[in-house]
């Protein structure tokens, strides 16, 4: 009975839906590397406000909830030495108005500070708060270099829409990146590999 010719074809069918299962596995984990690749998941968002109102360059600023601070999370644009120092408290320059008023903004260009000396000159820029719900997340920030044509308020209402879009998924992100969430993702994780490491034959 489990020697004849039908039972072959069956033990072959389901040794194929099992590699394909496996291959589903495999690409859950690639998933799973993905969505924790914090860098990855900043770098495409500031990007889809970038593409949004062709500026030239931007940063994602989230507030750390201890300090009550903006930090920059990821930039296009700045230094590694002017990412990692920034650091604007709710209600402080631009960016901490805005997050504090919850109001976006279009700043026109001006001299660049001292302290700034490795940004290009702007001609315009925006910045809105990234809000999911009533939770202040951080703010947005877009510009053009000089030289180019200044935003409009039309500006304003598409970098508002993009960023009311990806605040949710950045509101996602930083709920995985939690210990709690992390601690869960690993043992899926785990749990995935033990499948991926189990011998078929």
């Amino acid at each position: 009975l489990y020697g004849g010719p039908h039972w072959g074809g069956l033990r072959r069918r389901a040794a194929r839906g099992a590699r394909e299962g496996l291959e589903e596995l495999e690409e859950a984990v690639r998933w799973l590397d993905r969505a924790l690749d914090r860098e990855e998941v900043l770098r495409g968002l500031l990007s889809l406000l970038l593409q949004a109102v062709e500026a030239d360059n931007g940063s994602i600023q989230l507030l750390n909830l201890a300090t009550k601070e903006l930090y920059i999370a990821w930039a296009e644009g700045l230094s590694d030495h002017t990412i990692r120092s920034s650091r604007r408290r709710l209600g402080e320059g631009i960016s901490g108005r805005v997050a504090l008023q919850r109001r976006g903004e279009i700043i026109e260009g001006q001299p660049t500070a001292p302290s700034q000396r490795d940004r290009t000159e702007i001609q315009s820029a925006i910045c809105v708060p990234l809000l999911d719900g009533e939770m202040l997340l951080g703010v947005a920030n877009v510009s053009r270099d000089r030289g180019t044509e200044s935003f409009q308020g039309e500006d304003l209402l598409t970098v508002e829409r993009v960023a009311s879009r990806i605040a949710p998924v950045l509101a996602r992100l930083l709920e995985i990146q939690t210990y709690h969430e992390r601690a869960l993702v690993g043992d899926l994780e785990r749990g995935l590999e033990r499948l991926l490491l189990m011998d078929l034959d």
